[in-house]
């Protein structure tokens, strides 16, 4: 059992003083989203503060406990919605030699999804700072699997650092502590990348990818909002592993996973002996929506529309080809909708704001990545020694 020392916006009921002192005072306080209890413990960083009064024992002229507690915390009626101190027991999982026995502050949240809320963390000893990916309503099994691959991960090339997995009791949330770096996202600056910055970070995320796949990982969901990059140290990480699996060439999968954008075309038909192939697809996606400076190669809101958009490039006869190849069953209204779109060359696509990224070389690495038959597609490892990484 160790200490968790953080700060947050949580809501909270203060309902009993449990310690005090000159310098900081220990409450008792619920959760007014989901009634959760736990110990706050206000910490002042300037001159010391009379909390005694709350016992009835301050004199006329000093200002009560609430009183000096709203006016150093804008509390009101019980309620804080600004930022405090929380100390909370954690169980440990996994966690390396170097994150143990440690105390963190929670600066500010970071991102935000589905699964909930990332925070940076700072080591009030040394300052080092860290990633929090606090996991709240998630099933248990998706948790031990995502904790299991990002083991399997570490110290890997490009790809973020995980120390290890904590547990919450009185937020009942397991939290993923994890390597935290100055970035932005690629998605931020996905259509404004120089060509020598594609040629560096697309190299960069192809050995990120690469070194999932060796360990036969298939990461699943590879998107601009999942790869951040240190424009000043020029560092690339791969991020979110929430949905990754381990590759069993035996076993169907479920096909409804990742971001509807990069789905490869064997997704949006149910194919369910995918394979790693689908990350290349991804990659694909990326690599020529920096290319052609698109926001996104392939549009649409459901799996028809992108399907449809894809063939609209890829051509007709190239789906049914595939279709046909690998028994891939298709209802007759997705077919009539991807009937009859002529092959698109990708120098189409050259326009003047794209033409001094668009080279032949790169357009021959995009051609190689973004096609139907999952088989022919490149590997990591292939994609890495094309010719447009020796330009």
């Amino acid at each position: 059992m160790s200490v968790f020392s953080a700060t947050g916006g949580f809501s909270v009921k203060i309902s009993e003083v449990l310690k005090e002192s000159q310098q900081a005072v220990e409450l008792k306080a619920v959760e007014i989203a989901n009634g959760n209890s736990f110990t706050i413990k206000l910490v002042l960083d300037s001159k010391p503060m009379d909390f005694s009064s709350v016992y009835g024992h301050s004199s006329a002229k000093q200002k009560s406990f609430l009183e000096q507690l709203e006016e150093k915390y804008k509390v009101k009626d019980g309620l804080t919605h600004t930022k405090f101190h929380i100390q909370l027991p954690l169980e440990t999982e996994n966690m390396e030699p170097s994150i143990q026995n440690r105390h963190f502050v929670i600066e500010n949240e970071v991102g935000q999804g589905s699964f909930g809320s990332v925070f940076k963390l700072k080591d009030i000893v040394n300052s080092h700072t860290f990633a929090v990916k606090c996991l709240k309503d998630v099933d248990p099994e998706m948790i031990k699997k995502e904790i299991h691959i990002l083991e399997k991960m570490r110290n890997s090339r490009n790809v973020i650092h995980f120390y290890g997995a904590v547990y919450i009791e009185p937020l009942r949330a397991t939290c993923l502590v994890m390597e935290h770096i100055n970035c932005i996202s690629l998605d931020d600056i996905l259509d404004s990348l120089t060509l020598e910055d594609i040629r560096y970070y697309s190299h960069q995320l192809l050995i990120a990818i690469d070194e999932c796949h060796k360990r036969g990982i298939i990461h699943r969901d590879i998107k601009p909002d999942n790869i951040l990059v240190d424009p000043l140290k020029r560092e690339l990480r791969l991020i979110d592993f929430g949905v990754a699996d381990l590759y069993d060439a035996n076993k169907p999968q479920e096909t409804d996973i990742g971001t509807l954008n990069f789905y490869a075309p064997e997704l949006l038909m149910d194919y369910k002996m995918f394979d790693h192939a689908i990350d290349m697809w991804a990659f694909g996606c990326i690599f020529a929506s920096a290319v052609f400076r698109r926001r996104r190669l392939f549009e649409g809101d459901t799996f028809t529309e992108v399907l449809q958009d894809i063939t609209s490039v890829l051509g007709s006869d190239k789906l049914f080809e595939y279709i046909a190849n690998y028994g891939i069953l298709m209802n007759s209204i997705k077919m009539t909708e991807c009937a009859n779109y002529p092959v698109q060359t990708w120098d189409s696509l050259i326009t003047e704001e794209n033409s001094d990224v668009a080279t032949a070389e790169a357009l021959d690495l995009v051609d190689k990545l973004i096609v139907f038959d999952h088989k022919c597609r490149l590997s990591a490892e292939e994609a890495m020694k094309h010719p447009f990484f020796n330009e």
